[in-house]
C-alpha cells in the first residue's frame, strides 16, 4: 500500500514549497501536475508555469507532469487518479493547500475506511468545515459534472464536496487542510472571476446535482458541510512584495480605542517590511476609514497592509464572552490562511505595548528556542492580572484548575496558556492549529491555544517585564495602585462544576506607576523608558505613601467633624460625598504673592470729617450649639447612635 499525494498546480510560486515540504516526509510519493486546461486564462501566454513554480518542484525532487493538455479541470484532475493502483491511497491538493498536520497521515486507520474526510479552514468561510481529501484507489474512478464530485467506473458516486457515496465507507479524521487562497492578488483577480463566469455557463454550471451526471444515485448528505460564506470585503491598501519578516495580526472592534491604540503604536518598534493583517469587526463605516487612513500613514516602514471589514453589527461591548469567542475564532481562521510570514505578531486595540515589546519578544524566541513568548498585561479586569496562564492537571492528564500566574522572581517563566494582545510565534505552528475554547474547563481560544502548544512539547514562555497596558472606554489605563488578586477556575465538587474565585496573591509590583498620562484622547503619550524590573525591597506602610487626596467642606455632620469643617480624604470618597450633598469642593489655594517694598504713605495736613455717623460695634452671633455635642464634655458626634452610647458609657446617663 503507498500513500500518493497529487498536486494540481499552475503558476503557484506563492505557495507551492510550503504546500509540499510539509507532506514530503509524511507520504511515500508526490506527483505534482502542472499546466493550465484549456478553459483556465494562461499567463504571460505559456501554459506551462513560468513563475518559478517548476524549478521549486525539481529542487524538491518531485515527479513532474505536463498536464497542460487538457480542455477543463475536470479532465486534468481525473489525470491525477492514473498514479495509482490496487492498495494504493490517494490524496488530491491544490498548489495553495497546506496540511496542518502532516504527521498524522502515517497514523490515520485506513483499513475500515474509504474515504477520508478532513477539517478545511479557508478565507472564505468564518467556520471549519469537512471536505473529502484521502480516497482508496478504485478502478475507473474519476471526476464528473463539477471538478469535486468523484465517480466510480460504475457510474456510482464516491463522494463529492456535500454528500458521501453510500455504496462507500466514510470516516472524519482530525487533520486540518488550510486553503490558502490568493484570490486577492491583482494580477489573477481579473482572470479568475472571468473563468468563474465560464464555468458557470459552459461547463459545470449544467451540472444541478450529482444525480444530474449518471442518473439517481444513492448518497447521504455530510453534517459538517461549509456553512455561510465570510462576510465583508478584502481591501488590499499595499501589496506585500516577497516574504515578509513577520506578520502583525490585529483585530479592531472598539470604535473608541484605535485613535489611542495608533497614538502609542505608531512608535512601536517592527521588523521592517512587516506585513499587517486586520480586521474591523463593525458595521461603522467611519470607524473603518478611520483604521484604514492610520494604516495608510504607517505604510512607508510596513510591508503589504491588508484589511478586512465585516460589516456586521459587532455584540455589545459589555456582552457575555460566548456572544465574543466566535466571531474572534473566525478573525483568526482568516489570519491563519492570509498570513505569510515565517513569524507571527499579534496585538489587540484596547492594550498599548512599551515601544521594544515585540524587538524583546523576537530576541527572546530565538535566545531560547521558543515556539511561544508573549508579554505581560498590566489592569486587565481591575487587578494587575497577568495572563500568563498556569494549568494543572489531575491523574487522568487532564486539566483541573486553570489560574493566572503569580510572579516568583523569575523575569521570564514557561507557562501553559496564553493571551492574545501582545505575542510572538512560528508561523508553521500558527497555520496548524486548531482555533477553538471549550466550557469544561472554560478557557478561551488564546488559552486553548497555547496549551495545545505545551502538550505537543513546545516551548512557551512569558515575560513579566515586557509590559502592555490595557485601557477602557474612559480612556484611563488602570491601576494606578491595585490590589493583589489572582483569578482561577477550578473543580470543587464531585460533580464536576468549575468556580471562578479571586485569591490573594504576590504581585509583581507593588505600585504600578502610570506610564501614559490619564487621558490619553488631549495628546499622544510622551516617549518612556521600561522600568526597571522590581528588585524585592520590603512594600512601603500604608500610612507612609504620598496618597491624593482632596480637600472638602462639610455641609452636614460626617467623618466625625461638625458640619463646616474642611477636610483632606481620599478622591473616591469626596466624590461620593460631593455627589450625594454632604459637602463641596475646596479650591486649591493660591500661592503667596511676592513681598514687596512699601512706599511711605503720604503725610495728610487734615482730613474731612465724615457726614454720616459710624456704624454702631454689634456683638458677633454665637456659632450654633451642635446638637449632637455631649452636654457634659463637649465631644461631637456624627450620628445620635453614637452620643447615646458616649453618654451611656461615659456619664452614666441615657439621652431620648
Amino acid at each position: 500500500m503507498a500513500l500518493i499525494a497529487v498536486i494540481n498546480c499552475y503558476n503557484g510560486v506563492r505557495t507551492i514549497e510550503d504546500c509540499v515540504s510539509r507532506i514530503l516526509p509524511h507520504v511515500d510519493r508526490v506527483v505534482a501536475f502542472d499546466g493550465a486546461y484549456g478553459d483556465f486564462p494562461v499567463e504571460n501566454g505559456s501554459r506551462r508555469s513560468t513563475d518559478g513554480t517548476l524549478e521549486i518542484l525539481a529542487r524538491l525532487g518531485v515527479e513532474v507532469v505536463d498536464a497542460s493538455g487538457h480542455q477543463d479541470q475536470v479532465g486534468k484532475r481525473t489525470s491525477m487518479f492514473a498514479v495509482g493502483g490496487p492498495g494504493d491511497w490517494i490524496l488530491p491538493l491544490d498548489a495553495d493547500h497546506w496540511l496542518s498536520q502532516p504527521e498524522r497521515l502515517r497514523a490515520l486507520d485506513l483499513d475500515h475506511c474509504d474515504v477520508g474526510w478532513f477539517w478545511t479552514a479557508s478565507n472564505l468561510y468564518p467556520d471549519r468545515y469537512r471536505t473529502a481529501r484521502l480516497f482508496r484507489w478504485v478502478p475507473g474512478m474519476h471526476y464528473a459534472g463539477r471538478h469535486h464530485w468523484i465517480f466510480d467506473g460504475r457510474g456510482r458516486l464516491i463522494t463529492s464536496d456535500q454528500n458521501r457515496g453510500a455504496s462507500y465507507r466514510h470516516v472524519d479524521y482530525e487533520v486540518t487542510l488550510q486553503n490558502l487562497r490568493q484570490y486577492h492578488l491583482p494580477d489573477r483577480l481579473a482572470g479568475k472571476r472571468a473563468y468563474n463566469r465560464h464555468r458557470e455557463q459552459r461547463t459545470e454550471g449544467k451540472f444541478r446535482s450529482e444525480s444530474s451526471v449518471y442518473g439517481p444515485q444513492d448518497m447521504t448528505p455530510h453534517p459538517e458541510r461549509a456553512g455561510k460564506t465570510m462576510s465583508g470585503e478584502v481591501h488590499e491598501l499595499q501589496e506585500q512584495v516577497g516574504i515578509p519578516p513577520a506578520t502583525l495580526i490585529v483585530p479592531f472592534s472598539r470604535p473608541w480605542a484605535w485613535q489611542t491604540w495608533f497614538q502609542v503604536f505608531g512608535s512601536v518598534e517592527l521588523p521592517p517590511g512587516t506585513q499587517v493583517l486586520a480586521v474591523v469587526d463593525h458595521d461603522d463605516q467611519r470607524f473603518f476609514a478611520g483604521v484604514v487612513a492610520a494604516l495608510r500613514k504607517m505604510a512607508g516602514r510596513l510591508g503589504g497592509i491588508r484589511v478586512r471589514w465585516t460589516r456586521e453589527r459587532p455584540p455589545a461591548e459589555q456582552a457575555e464572552v460566548r456572544h465574543r469567542r466566535p466571531r474572534i475564532i473566525g478573525h483568526w481562521r482568516w489570519f491563519q490562511t492570509e498570513a505569510l510570514a515565517p513569524i507571527i505578531l499579534g496585538a489587540e486595540d484596547d492594550t498599548l505595548p512599551t515601544a521594544d515589546a515585540y524587538t524583546r519578544l523576537l530576541d527572546l524566541m530565538r535566545q531560547r528556542g521558543a515556539a511561544f513568548v508573549q508579554g505581560t498585561e498590566i489592569g486587565r479586569w481591575r487587578i494587575p492580572i497577568v495572563p500568563h496562564w498556569q494549568i494543572e492537571v489531575d491523574a487522568a492528564g487532564d486539566p483541573c484548575r486553570v489560574a493566572t500566574g503569580t510572579y516568583t522572581g523569575q523575569m521570564v517563566e514557561r507557562i501553559h496558556g496564553g493571551g492574545w494582545y501582545c505575542f510572538a510565534v512560528r508561523a508553521d505552528l500558527f497555520r496548524a492549529a486548531d482555533i477553538y475554547c471549550t466550557s469544561a474547563p472554560p478557557m478561551g481560544p488564546d488559552v486553548c491555544f497555547v496549551w495545545d502548544l505545551c502538550r505537543a512539547g513546545h516551548l512557551c514562555l512569558g515575560d513579566w517585564s515586557v509590559e502592555c497596558w490595557h485601557f477602557t472606554e474612559s480612556k484611563r489605563l488602570h491601576p494606578a495602585v491595585t490590589s493583589s488578586l489572582q483569578i482561577a477556575v477550578s473543580t470543587r465538587d464531585a460533580s464536576g462544576t468549575w468556580r471562578q474565585t479571586r485569591e490573594a496573591a504576590e504581585p509583581y509590583r507593588r505600585d504600578f506607576r502610570m506610564k501614559f498620562p490619564g487621558d490619553l484622547s488631549a495628546e499622544p503619550p510622551p516617549a518612556y523608558r521600561r522600568p526597571a524590573p522590581f528588585s524585592g525591597p520590603e512594600p512601603v506602610k500604608r500610612k507612609e505613601r504620598n496618597m491624593p487626596t482632596i480637600r472638602i467642606r462639610l455641609l452636614k455632620p460626617c467623618l466625625h467633624a461638625r458640619a463646616g469643617a474642611e477636610v483632606c480624604i481620599a478622591p473616591r470618597l469626596a466624590r461620593n460625598l460631593i455627589r450625594n450633598g454632604f459637602a463641596v469642593a475646596v479650591s486649591a489655594a493660591a500661592p503667596p504673592e511676592p513681598v514687596l517694598a512699601l512706599e511711605p504713605e503720604p503725610v495728610v495736613t487734615s482730613e474731612p470729617e465724615s457726614e454720616t455717623e459710624p456704624e454702631p460695634v454689634v456683638a458677633p452671633e454665637p456659632e450654633p450649639v451642635n446638637p449632637l455635642a455631649c452636654p457634659e464634655c463637649g465631644r461631637e458626634f456624627a450620628q445620635t447612635r453614637g452620643l447615646k452610647a458616649h453618654m451611656r458609657q461615659k456619664h452614666g446617663k441615657a439621652v431620648a
